[in-house]
């Protein structure tokens, strides 16, 4: 094994230590721009880094699932897949303090879009089911528990899944009737494709990832990174 294949192996290894959902994916240069910026950040007492790519496409256009105050100076774009591990790290670990932190102070605009990996069977019918919960008010209680009982149902066939999922609505208040008949159509096919189709076009390499005020960002990264970034992109 030659010094660039250990090398190569050792990063494979760590990213899949960490969870983030690597893509097989090569920028665009018709969607990715030469403004690259490494970010500095202090996150529990230690310096880290943090690189970000400039895209020329407006990954906010077309989101369906939109949070903050419609003012805010900032946006920020999430593309996640709710069987990533490291897409549920961020929505039960990091996400409460975003929250906190950046939009109930006004300070950004959020936007969450699917992203259903084709090796995770059951990430389409997940992304359906919140669908089928925001019709009736209630993405962001699916949205969550989602994510926290990932590993009730990640691992079950997809007619499994799909029971479990109407089991879990019943704890966000839906209309269970109107919930299983929306399930079972194919109503939010085409809202999903084109959130992937604008995933693609800022060519993601991972899931989570993120577009901050137009530059591209992956990883389940801190709140003190978000907060370096808007203040890097808010002074180019």
């Amino acid at each position: 094994m030659n010094v660039k294949v250990f090398v190569s192996v050792l990063v494979v290894i760590a990213v899949l230590g960490v969870g983030i959902v690597m893509l097989n994916l090569r920028p665009s240069s018709s969607n990715i721009t030469s403004g690259s910026k490494t970010v500095m950040y202090i996150s529990g007492g230690i310096n880290r880094t943090v690189s970000l790519r400039k895209v020329t496409v407006d990954a906010f256009v077309g989101a369906r699932f939109i949070s903050g105050k419609t003012d805010a100076p900032n946006t920020i774009v999430e593309f996640s897949d709710y069987q990533c591990p490291a897409c549920a790290m961020f929505a039960t670990q990091i996400q409460p303090e975003f929250k906190t932190r950046l939009l109930e102070t006004g300070k950004v605009r959020f936007a969450y879009r699917d992203f259903p990996l084709p090796q995770h069977q059951n990430a389409k019918i997940t992304a359906v089911a919140a669908a089928c919960a925001n019709l009736q008010g209630r993405f962001e209680p699916m949205n969550q528990i989602l994510f926290r009982a990932q590993n009730q149902w990640d691992s079950l066939s997809p007619n499994l899944a799909k029971e479990k999922l109407k089991e879990l609505a019943t704890n966000t208040g839906v209309n269970q009737k109107e919930f299983a008949t929306c399930l079972s159509s194919q109503q939010f096919d085409a809202a999903i494709e084109a959130d992937q189709a604008a995933g693609n076009a800022v060519q993601l390499e991972a899931t989570p990832s993120f577009v901050v005020n137009g530059y591209l960002v992956s990883g389940a990264i801190p709140i003190e990174a978000f907060e370096a970034i808007i203040r890097a992109t808010n002074n180019p």
